[in-house]
């Protein structure tokens, strides 16, 4: 089965690496790679972002 077909079954902690050469792995990990605010960004947030004020 393709990792395509697997992407949508991941569970938290988990993803795909894959390189020129080798073959996908699947691999887990305790931390988040990327951050998710809890909340969406407000109408100020995100002005002060477009801004180019925030080293967002």
């Amino acid at each position: 089965m393709l990792a395509q077909s697997r992407v949508g079954r991941l569970e938290v902690g988990q993803f795909y690496a894959a390189s020129d050469g080798i073959p996908e792995l699947l691999i887990r990990t305790p931390q988040c790679l990327s951050h998710h605010p809890a909340d969406p960004l407000t109408e100020q947030e995100i002005m002060h972002r477009a801004s180019g004020n925030s080293p967002h």
